[in-house]
């Protein structure tokens, strides 16, 4: 976890945001996520699942997920929606 000036201020911990009701995500299917499909809430593991919890209980921050699997994800809210920006899979 980074601030806004890039300090670490944590790493390789679980972010719990349990009492934020996560119903929706959705894959932006452009930069812009003018258009969009919506995922599953479940879709994803623990670190995705937080990171759309975060996300939504933190407007101004911005997720990046690492995944196990090998892809990477930027996730953000944006009008009350958790979006999420397939970017890389190797």
């Amino acid at each position: 976890m980074l601030t806004q000036q890039l300090a670490l201020v944590g790493f390789g911990v679980e972010i719990q945001a349990t009492q934020v009701p996560l119903e929706r995500v959705y894959r932006a299917l452009d930069l812009e996520a003018r258009q969009r499909q919506p995922l599953a809430v479940d879709h994803g593991g623990t670190r995705h699942r937080a990171a759309y919890r975060l996300c939504l209980a933190a407007p101004e921050c911005l997720a990046i997920v690492v995944s196990q699997d090998g892809g990477v994800q930027f996730v953000h809210e944006q009008a009350g929606q958790v979006i999420v920006w397939d970017q890389l899979t190797y």
